[in-house]
């Protein structure tokens, strides 16, 4: 299918998300071959979510799908869906709105918030989010979260920290992190009341988002420390337990509220340490247009059997820690039809 400039003007809820997720998790690219003045304007995101993929290849059709199935490499390895098109004004397009073809190093000091209407702007972050951002559940205190958002530009996360707290959210903790390749900026919560301010920043109203962060974001309510049971929904009032129901995705736990006798059900805790999201470190892409690929230390975590929620379920290549790798693919592994499976 045709590119008709769909992404030409950021104006739907749709394209914010999508633009931000780009910034996370995106790549865009122009490649020249030697000898050669055609230059190949290439349009990419490659991720271990298939739901996501599958919610960006139906609002933007004229992405081409393609899955490469990496466990058959190792089983723990995990499937990479990837969205990719060759299009210059696509690529333009993208450039137009911040879009940059290196995102870590010293071209991606460079990013910036782009210039959107303060309404796609929550739709814009959480999107971001989804790519490059976390939600920690941790084991000695379930019902405590840590939130993180990061980037390699400093102008960036600031930028994100001023939008955000001109919408009266709290950013209290701002940080700068080390690792082997580049200094990360941080943005971080642990206060529960402002990881519910996020909640409601992020879903309401949103009809596009990484589900397995929603639902750990919706999994969290603050708790009357005597009872261990949330105050209640409507009123803050106490509460007390009225059972449990098994649904199909999810163990659902029943409170009424003493005060107002309201009932609600919220999604029962996981008793283990999760992480959805992606470790604060730098975000790579490997190129799909080569018949190598190389992973490093900045995808050193990825989903296995016996995790449900991996820290780097969006990353698309596993990494062996403190060492390189490549996997070298017989050509007719690629196809240049629109589906690959």
């Amino acid at each position: 299918m045709d590119y008709n400039n769909e992404l030409e003007e950021i104006d739907t809820e749709q394209k914010a998300y999508f633009l931000g997720f780009m910034y996370a998790d995106g790549c865009i690219s122009a490649i020249s071959r030697k000898n050669s003045k055609y230059i190949k304007y290439q349009v990419q995101i490659s991720l271990t979510d298939e739901q996501i993929i599958n919610d960006f290849k139906t609002a933007f059709p004229f992405f081409n799908l393609q899955i490469f199935d990496f466990s058959k490499y190792k089983s723990t390895w995990s499937k990479q869906y990837a969205l990719r098109k060759t299009n210059k004004k696509l690529f333009d397009d993208l450039v137009k709105h911040g879009m940059l073809q290196r995102k870590s190093g010293k071209q991606g000091k460079l990013l910036k918030v782009p210039n959107l209407s303060k309404k796609l702007l929550p739709h814009f972050i959480r999107g971001y989010f989804d790519g490059d951002g976390s939600i920690n559940i941790s084991k000695k205190r379930p019902n405590l979260r840590r939130i993180e958002i990061c980037s390699s530009s400093q102008e960036f996360v600031l930028q994100l920290k001023k939008i955000l707290e001109s919408l009266n959210i709290s950013c209290p903790i701002f940080r700068e992190k080390h690792n082997n390749v580049s200094p990360l900026y941080v943005l971080e919560w642990i206060n529960s009341k402002d990881v519910l301010m996020l909640k409601e920043f992020f879903y309401k109203d949103a009809t596009i988002f990484l589900e397995r962060k929603k639902e750990k974001f919706y999994s969290f309510s603050i708790i009357e420390k005597i009872t261990n049971n949330p105050f209640c929904i409507k009123c803050q009032g106490k509460t007390h337990k009225a059972g449990k129901r098994q649904m199909k995705n999810m163990l659902m736990l029943r409170y009424n509220c003493i005060n107002c006798n309201h009932k609600f059900s919220i999604p029962a805790q996981k008793k283990q340490d999760e992480l959805s999201g992606k470790p604060c470190e730098g975000n790579q892409q490997p190129s799909l247009d080569s018949n190598i690929f190389e992973g490093s230390t900045t995808n050193s975590q990825v989903q296995t059997s016996s995790v449900e929620d991996s820290n780097a379920n969006t990353s698309v290549l596993p990494g062996i820690k403190g060492t390189t790798f490549k996997i070298i693919l017989n050509k007719d592994f690629f196809n240049t039809s629109d589906d690959i499976v």
